[in-house]
């Protein structure tokens, strides 16, 4: 970031926390920063010498800041800044690829320890729920650097359509409890109702003899179709990346993706369904158009 700004801003940590640690290092000339970001000596150092490689990273405030000391003197009061940075990409803004972070030497290790996560590392010394598990770690920059270069990479399609298959499970579970709900609420009938009814079916050729029944049937009639159909809706899929110079597509049936350089060449259809998501709130589904995941992603219903 060249300056503070709401507009520019990358990051989960609060905008107007991070403008008052930032502001109040700058006030106490602390020395380090990447754009606006006040870090540690060490983050500096690891970070740039990521990004004079991979130069178009991205760097996200998503972490607690953590304090310093301008003195030996614990008792002075302490600033705050950085010591583990996210990282993601101009055209992902949205999804992050992992972070980069210095841990301080401690008692037990008495060198910087330099840090790599990345939902794609698999870190088979620690087990699948602990933090360590997509962590890797080294005293020695240049080997945590190679991690880095080896997973903080670019997000193609099918990473993005992996990391937002569960706001798509979300999104159409949405769109079918609403309908399963109804049709739960319109048969939830007492027993002794459910009794009667059975009786009379018997006795005659049947003509709903409860009110609650002859709600159900009504709402049945009315509505049944649409409701069949939504409470089990499984439409076909299709997950669209609006990249700055090109759009992707990807079918659920399809083997590779679709990119396009021509906005003319978009099928109407998926032109028209975009066009209503772009207005649409964020992560809210539309029943047979689909559900806006950010600015570039979205899962199109077919």
């Amino acid at each position: 970031m060249s300056e503070i700004n709401q507009n520019n801003y990358v990051g989960i940590r609060g905008f107007k926390e991070f403008v008052q640690y930032a502001e109040e290092a700058k006030q106490r000339n602390h020395a380090y920063f990447i754009g606006d970001i006040p870090v540690t000596k060490e983050l500096l150092k690891f970070f740039k010498s990521f990004k004079d490689k991979r130069y178009s990273i991205v760097p996200c405030v998503d972490f607690n800041a953590v304090p310093v000391w301008p003195s030996n003197d614990s008792d002075s009061v302490p600033y705050y800044v950085w010591n583990k940075i996210g990282i993601t990409f101009p055209d992902t803004k949205e999804w992050r690829v992992g972070s980069l972070f210095v841990n301080a030497p401690t008692n037990d290790i008495k060198e910087y320890v330099y840090g790599v996560h990345s939902p794609k590392i698999k870190n088979e010394k620690f087990n699948q729920s602990s933090d360590g598990y997509t962590t890797r770690k080294s005293t020695d920059m240049a080997k945590a650097l190679k991690v880095a270069f080896a997973y903080l990479k670019p997000l193609s399609i099918n990473d993005l359509r992996e990391e937002s298959r569960g706001h798509l499970g979300v999104a159409l579970a949405n769109l079918r409890a609403p309908a399963r709900e109804k049709i739960l609420d319109k048969f939830s009938i007492e027993k002794s109702n459910i009794i009667k009814e059975v009786a009379h079916m018997i006795a005659s050729g049947y003509a709903p003899l409860t009110q609650e029944f002859n709600s159900a049937m009504e709402l049945l009639k009315s509505e049944g179709e649409e409701l069949k159909r939504l409470q089990d809706y499984k439409p076909r899929l299709c997950f669209v990346w609006l990249r700055p110079d090109s759009m992707m597509y990807k079918y659920s049936d399809d083997d590779q993706p679709t990119e396009l350089t021509n906005p003319n060449d978009i099928p109407e259809d998926l032109r028209n369904k975009i066009a209503v998501l772009q207005i649409a709130s964020v992560k809210t589904p539309l029943v047979d158009v689909g559900v806006r995941l950010s600015d570039s992603t979205y899962w199109i219903f077919v």
